[in-house]
């Protein structure tokens, strides 16, 4: 069953099509959830042609942790058919039904430890602005999904645009980072850093902890998404521009 699930939902990401929550068809646990995302990267560098290059981290916060029934954090994995550089152009026809999300983007510098403290973690990094596009291969998946829907579905990844950024060490206080984003220049969110776990940091940090007990490394050249500082929007017709104080900027447009 495991197998078959991998099998639909690496064939919808293929082919542009939705299938049905896998937690309508199937009972499956958080291993077996993350086994499944585990096969469809595979597949998509055995079969595609694409390379991992990173994570992206989702439920970062209380809420939508209890939307989803989540305890800790998620993470799915990012191949390069998953990033693009600011300005980015999307088309909404050629998706499902995409979000916005505001987030800052760590590339790593060099391998991370295990259980790394947020100075290892600040001294290996370079932080990006960036606005992740999350969507899915389901049918009407937001927010019917469940937690298991979204394991195996790599976190809904699809896009993370990544803007320009500066060196994580020139940064004083990662929780105190603020964040607008602006839609056809008008304001349609604000938030901070704290939102993600209290720092963006402890994101990074249970990400590091949580791939070494599955034995995977967090490694040099890397890109992770840290999790979102506001809730997620649905995406329109529209030039969406993200600024991270001390940061810097990052931008998309969806066309039709």
């Amino acid at each position: 069953m495991r197998a078959d699930i991998a099998d639909r939902l690496f064939e919808a990401y293929r082919d542009g099509r939705t299938v049905p929550l896998v937690t309508e068809v199937a009972e499956l646990d958080e291993d077996a959830a993350y086994r499944v995302a585990k096969t469809i990267i595979q597949r998509k560098v055995a079969d595609l042609g694409e390379q991992e290059a990173g994570y992206k981290i989702s439920m970062t916060s209380a809420g939508m942790q209890r939307l989803v029934g989540a305890w800790e954090p998620i993470y799915g994995a990012l191949t390069d058919a998953n990033i693009g550089d600011s300005p980015a152009q999307l088309w909404l026809d050629r998706m499902n039904q995409p979000l916005v999300e505001a987030e800052l983007v760590f590339r790593l510098l060099a391998d991370v430890s295990p259980d790394p403290s947020h100075d290892e973690l600040v001294n290996k990094t370079v932080v990006h602005a960036g606005i992740e596009i999350p969507d899915s291969r389901y049918v009407d998946w937001f927010p019917r999904l469940e937690l298991v829907d979204m394991m195996c579905d790599c976190a809904s990844a699809r896009m993370v645009v990544l803007g320009s950024g500066r060196c994580s060490a020139a940064i004083d206080a990662f929780e105190a980072i603020a964040m607008t984003l602006t839609r056809d220049g008008a304001t349609v969110g604000q938030g901070t850093a704290a939102a993600v776990l209290g720092n963006p940091l402890e994101a990074l940090r249970w990400l590091a902890g949580k791939l070494h007990r599955l034995g995977l490394p967090l490694r040099r050249g890397m890109l992770v998404s840290s999790g979102p500082f506001i809730a997620p929007i649905a995406a329109e017709e529209a030039t969406y521009t993200v600024d991270f104080t001390g940061v810097g900027t990052a931008q998309v447009t969806f066309g039709r």
